[in-house]
């Protein structure tokens, strides 16, 4: 886990996320990984996509004037 930790504060640091942020990120990637083999295959992503497009929710993407 050292390298996931070097991430978080990598983006904690530069201000790229929030402590917040990080944990629902890692909060929906628990929930994606039915098989909790600690990575997403394209099985599990294609899942929720495909929910993804059959609900009625609606996901907003707020920039905050950053660069991708």
């Amino acid at each position: 886990m050292e390298i996931t930790s070097t991430i978080e504060d990598t983006l904690l640091n530069e201000g790229k996320l929030t402590k917040n942020q990080i944990d629902q990120i890692r909060e929906m990637f628990i929930l994606m990984d039915a098989d909790k083999s600690g990575t997403l295959s394209y099985e599990e992503v294609a899942k929720l996509m495909g929910k993804l497009a059959n609900s009625k929710i609606i996901i907003v993407h707020c920039s905050r004037n950053r660069e991708y």
